[in-house]
């Protein structure tokens, strides 16, 4: 077992552990108004294996009638979970993808099929040689950003070909704070 790997089981294991009181109540919450408070969806993996991956469920399936096309995010968004959504704190039911091993807290982003195809296309299919992340390289560049798949594919890749040590996850995941609260930060890291 390598570090990483113990790194992500341990810090999986006591989020998971410090956050159950929060998502007991969030779940309690959420069955006492009727509704779901997680929902799965599919994203590709190591070697572009599928996974299911878990987060809290902040906006309703309501659709056009006419289109039958989900309606846009602000207009489905559940009440009271923009905040959720925003934070980022939507994302931390992975801790639990991440103590199964379908994840790693550092890690490219985890995409959809039909992303992960295109952005294969593109030649930045490297990304899947690692597990993807929690958080990651993507996360600290260029979130709260509109960029294509091309820019997004090689700062993800840059990750994978630097050979990422255990000091480097652990710079990812300190500026992945700032992320979180101000919603990028363009210079964080050199990749």
């Amino acid at each position: 077992m390598t570090i990483k790997r113990i790194f992500d089981i341990a810090v999986s294991a006591a989020g998971l552990t410090a956050l159950a009181p929060a998502f007991g109540a969030a779940v309690l919450m959420n069955t006492l108004k009727g509704r779901e408070s997680f929902y799965t969806v599919e994203r590709t993996g190591k070697d572009g294996a599928p996974f299911q991956m878990f987060k809290f469920k902040t906006m309703n399936d309501a659709r056009d009638p006419e289109s039958g096309a989900l309606l846009p995010d602000d207009d489905r968004m559940l009440k009271g979970t923009k905040w959720i959504r925003a934070s980022g704190l939507d994302e931390l039911p992975q801790l639990y993808n991440i103590l199964k091993g379908d994840m790693s807290v550092v890690g490219p982003r985890p995409l959809a099929p039909k992303e992960a195809v295109e952005i294969s296309e593109l030649g930045f299919g490297d990304m899947f040689d690692v597990k993807p992340g929690l958080t990651g390289a993507w996360q600290t560049k260029a979130i709260g950003r509109q960029i294509g798949l091309a820019e997004r594919g090689r700062i993800e890749c840059a990750y994978v070909h630097s050979n990422p040590g255990f000091r480097d996850d652990l710079k990812i995941i300190a500026a992945t704070l700032p992320v979180l609260k101000y919603g990028h930060n363009e210079d964080t890291l050199n990749l």
